[in-house]
């Protein structure tokens, strides 16, 4: 009886020495990914290092969204207040209806027309380089139309 009661004992002892072991076994290996997806064993080098050259929470990465902000405030803002500057195009040049509406149409089909062509250059010379080039043609053109005294200068700048 004495036998049975430590063969049973055993079992029990190892069985739970088991499951202990496969326990410490699975925080192990969770504690192993949790650090491989925190980087916990990062130094604060390589953790600057990442924030400045690469990965998808970089120092690029946020300055890229914050660009693209601004351009989206600018084009998509300015294409929404079409209708306010409709009324200022016809109080400033003195124009009529048609003529005052002119600017606005001809900046949503270029805009239109344009983006294909944007996007073949995109692939040949890379966004980056497009996106640049594009910005200083865009800021050049809409600083000159503050010089302009007439609607058909708007007209040709602002596409």
């Amino acid at each position: 009886m004495k036998r049975l009661a430590f063969k049973y004992s055993y079992a029990v002892h190892v069985g739970h020495y088991r499951k202990m072991t496969a326990r410490a076994r699975a925080e192990t290996s969770l504690d192993a990914e949790r650090e491989a997806l925190l980087g916990t064993h990062d130094t604060i080098e390589s953790q600057k290092r990442r924030w400045i050259n690469g990965g998808p929470d970089c120092l690029v990465s946020w300055l890229v969204a914050f660009a693209n902000f601004i351009i989206n405030f600018l084009v998509v803002g300015l294409g929404r207040m079409s209708g306010i500057l409709y009324i200022v195009f016809m109080q400033m040049f003195h124009a009529d209806r048609q003529t005052a509406s002119v600017p606005f149409s001809v900046q949503q089909a270029a805009r239109n027309l344009f983006g294909p062509l944007a996007g073949i250059l995109g692939q040949k010379y890379g966004v980056r380089s497009v996106t640049v080039v594009g910005g200083v043609i865009g800021a050049l053109s809409v600083g000159g139309c503050y010089f302009v005294k007439d609607i058909n200068s708007i007209t040709l700048l602002w596409e």
